[in-house]
This record gives C-alpha cells, structure tokens and sequence, in this order.
C-alpha cells in the first residue's frame, strides 16, 4: 500500500511538472490571423503615408493644381501623378523642376528623383 502511496505522490509530481511546461510553452498561432494582423498594420502604415503624400503634394503645386491632380504610387523613385487633363500635364511639366525641388526637402519624398505625370483619374 506505501508503494502504491508513493507511485500516485510521482505521478502527481510528474502531471504538476507537464502542467507547468505546457503552460510555458506557446502555443502555435493561426497562419490566417498572422497574415490579417500584419495586413491590417501595413494598411493603416500606407494609409497615414498616402494621407502625408497628399499633403505635401498638394504644398507643392498649390491648391488649384492640387485639386485637378492626385499622386500615385513611387517606384523606383519615380513619382506618379495623375492629372485632369492635358493642360494641367503640360502646366505641370513646365514646373517639373521647381515642385522636384520642394518635393525633395521633405522626409519621406527625399528619394524621389522624378515625376511622371500621366493623364487619369483624380
């Protein structure tokens, strides 16, 4: 009967030490929620930075170019925007040089090295 005692005592012992392990062990997360969490952190990260772009876009050019205008996507430091109509492209590429510069003082466009303008929707 003691050894019985004692086998139920190591065996208790040995199910409290599982119990405190698994508990210290993480458990594996979802691949689906891992991928929705960094979706969403990336989303809100590009929707403050289109927000910023906008702004300063629109410092840039002026309210009037501004409201017949809209930036796009940067690639490969190249800048697109998209323009209401011919007039305002040509207006635009007049003054390439001098919205590149203003454009260029700023910290997240300061790698841009060139705007492409291209007739679209605003």
């Amino acid at each position: 009967m003691a050894d019985q005692l004692e086998s139920d005592e190591e065996f208790e012992k040995t199910v409290e030490i599982v119990r405190r392990r698994q508990k210290r062990m993480r458990r594996p997360q979802n691949a689906a929620n891992i991928v929705a969490r960094v979706l969403t952190n990336r989303s809100i990260a590009a929707t403050k930075t289109d927000e910023q772009l906008n702004e300063i876009w629109q410092q840039s050019v002026g309210e009037s170019f501004a409201n017949q205008t809209k930036p796009g996507m940067i690639r490969r430091g190249i800048l697109e925007v998209f323009v209401a109509n011919s007039a305002v492209h040509q207006q635009l590429a007049f003054n390439k040089k001098s919205i590149l510069k203003k454009i260029k003082k700023t910290e997240l466009l300061k790698n841009v090295k060139d705007i492409r303008f291209k007739i679209g929707t605003v």
